[in-house]
């Protein structure tokens, strides 16, 4: 384990460190961690490996998904590429994403879409542990079963509920 995080290491340094950023209009890549500064980093779909400046929201997101695939606009900048946002096309478990924030009623939990208003209701277990979460900015994977409505199967936090 130890080797496969060395190598993991040398790979992001090398790639980090040889690769200037050839990227035109919006980019497909998959997000990695560099395991020696817990920064971000985005390898396109061809295996270009690319420093990534954003917004601290956007960085600290991002962190937070290893091994998820995102849809990026990424402007060259320097040796890195300026990304303003990203869209989460795949989580890693192969199902369609739902990004919001969770919101709890009474008698339900939803997931709100911050920029369009959209709810989506969200049933089962999985919805009973993210009325915990409310005010959270989460990504929730599941069945829909019915219009509207979700069951959940995984999710992710992206941005922690806001403190009391």
């Amino acid at each position: 384990m130890a080797f496969a995080a060395l190598l993991l290491a040398a790979g992001l340094a090398a790639g980090c460190a040889a690769t200037r950023p050839r990227v035109e209009g919006p980019t497909t890549a998959d997000v990695e961690v560099d395991p020696r500064t817990g920064a971000p980093v985005l390898r396109t779909l061809e295996g270009q490996l690319l420093a990534v400046q954003a917004p601290p929201e956007v960085l600290s997101e991002l962190a937070r998904l290893p091994g998820a695939r995102v849809r990026v606009a990424p402007t060259p900048r320097g040796g890195a590429i300026r990304v303003p946002g990203y869209v989460l096309l795949d989580p890693g478990d192969a199902l369609p994403p739902y990004v919001g924030e969770v919101v709890a009623t009474v008698d339900r939990v939803l997931v709100r879409d911050p920029a369009t208003g959209a709810e989506l209701v969200l049933q089962g277990p999985v919805a009973r542990d993210l009325r915990r979460l409310t005010g959270a900015k989460v990504w929730v994977t599941g069945h829909l079963v019915g219009a509207g409505r979700l069951e959940p199967v995984h999710y992710g936090i992206l941005r922690p509920a806001p403190e009391p």
